[in-house]
């Protein structure tokens, strides 16, 4: 079961626990062809929503599934803003940092699904008797989200300090993968998993630094979308668009070694459409994000990169574009990017090494040579 499926696995079983609004509400968007990753997440936001009405005493009910539109209709701005928020930010558990607590980001999603559900309910949503909106007011309109101190020069930073940066780490963390894991005193059952699996383990790091996709994406890629020839892939991007993209010249190479054993040593039956497989059960099967997104990990840990990941991956691709394109439409483009304000973080991550570049070509002499002069075509 890939996460797709397990995604809509969940909304499904999930759906039960909720009130009738709630599962119009899913249905509705699910019409609008929202993703099951997107519809899951939002049910885990109401789920917080709910149980925190039931802790106020803010419903009669004493279950989730009884909650009704009367009492959504009754609750206060004050009541949202100075005990809701307070409970999702310092009193839930994080289960990523095992600690009490989240981060303002993870609070404003939250506050964003709730108000998604509530302009559902007072602006889409009729009753079928009197045609009128399930509810007479939005409170979640009122809302404010938190204020986000940081900015994009400290996010650059961040993500300045967390990527592979330039040609040489590039192809250095391209070659770990290929050869250099295997002598770091692994044991030897973790040898026998490098071996098995590095060939499919160098195309997925080789392809989200050729494209930037999403490990999402990744994880949905199929075998027969994939044209070597012509360096083509057709690739279901977020939001369920459909992208013809191009990969480079490496990427191929990666994806041909792959491809060359995808099938006998995963022993992968004809009809797995999956383009990553693990094996499972002796049978190759479709490979999770989360199962890539540990993989990437892993590498970076031994190769000297303790906090890369698979989005890590990814930003790096667009600093690397940025670098030799630069051109921030066509970055947009690439990236998959709403709104060219997330594409700009690109440009701030280049802050330091433009200081370095001036310093160097004020100080230039006849023994200055470019070393990092290859196109971007190459990735």
């Amino acid at each position: 079961m890939n996460s797709k499926e397990k995604d809509q696995f969940y909304v499904n079983q999930a759906i039960g626990k909720f009130p009738f609004y709630v599962k119009e509400y899913i249905n509705y968007y699910r019409s609008q062809k929202k993703s099951y990753s997107t519809l899951r997440g939002y049910l885990i936001d109401f789920e917080y929503f709910f149980e925190w009405m039931l802790k106020e005493g803010l419903t009669e009910s004493n279950s989730l599934k009884n909650i009704s539109l009367e009492e959504l209709d009754q609750i206060k701005r004050k009541s949202v803003e100075q005990s809701f928020i307070p409970y999702i930010a310092d009193e839930t558990f994080n289960p990523i940092s095992k600690k009490l607590g989240t981060s303002d980001v993870t609070v404003n999603r939250k506050i964003s699904s709730i108000s998604s559900l509530f302009y559902y309910l007072s602006n889409i949503a009729e009753d079928d008797k009197d045609m009128e909106p399930y509810l007479r007011r939005n409170v979640m309109a009122k809302v404010q989200h938190r204020q986000i101190k940081d900015n994009l020069p400290e996010k650059a930073k961040r993500i300045r300090s967390s990527i592979l940066f330039g040609d040489k780490e590039i192809d250095s963390f391209r070659q770990f993968i290929a050869d250099g894991y295997g002598h770091t005193g692994i044991s030897k059952i973790a040898m026998r998993r490098y071996l098995e699996n590095r060939e499919r383990d160098l195309a997925i790091v080789s392809i989200i630094i050729s494209n930037g996709l999403r490990i999402e994406e990744v994880e949905g890629m199929e075998v027969d979308k994939i044209s070597l020839e012509d360096r083509m892939m057709v690739v279901r991007r977020k939001g369920g668009k459909i992208r013809t993209l191009y990969f480079s010249e490496i990427a191929k190479q990666d994806l041909a070694d792959y491809l060359e054993i995808r099938k006998n040593r995963y022993n992968t039956p004809e009809d797995e459409k999956s383009l990553f497989v693990t094996k499972r059960n002796n049978q190759g099967v479709s490979m999770t994000k989360r199962a890539m997104q540990l993989m990437i990990s892993k590498y970076g840990n031994a190769f000297g990169k303790i906090t890369l990941s698979a989005h890590d991956l990814r930003h790096t691709f667009a600093t690397r574009f940025h670098a030799k394109v630069n051109d921030i439409v066509k970055l947009r483009e690439a990236m998959d990017h709403d709104s060219i304000q997330t594409t700009m973080i690109y440009t701030h991550v280049l802050d330091d090494e433009l200081k370095n570049a001036i310093n160097e070509v004020d100080s230039y002499t006849s023994d200055y040579v470019d070393e990092d002069t290859e196109s971007v075509e190459n990735y």
